[in-house]
């Protein structure tokens, strides 16, 4: 269930298919992983999850593997 909301964000804030998403992707292999969109990422995931996260755990956002890892942290 994150697994899939996470998916979706990261599709919705990059504008890309979901199906070009998996637990493998980064910043490296999808087009349009920047700062800011690493800035929108988070915020949505904060927004979703109604979690906070701090400057570190927002900077460490650079791979779909590390959203998941930080928000189930978080959601524990």
């Amino acid at each position: 269930m994150i697994e899939k909301k996470v998916f979706k964000i990261v599709s919705d804030v990059l504008n890309i298919k979901t199906v070009k998403i998996s637990i493998n992707s980064d910043k490296n292999n999808l087009d349009g992983w920047d700062s800011v969109q690493n800035l929108l990422i988070s915020s949505e995931v904060e927004s979703l999850f109604d979690i906070e996260l701090s400057p570190d755990e927002i900077s460490n956002f650079d791979s779909v593997s590390k959203i998941l890892e930080i928000v189930k942290n978080k959601m524990n």
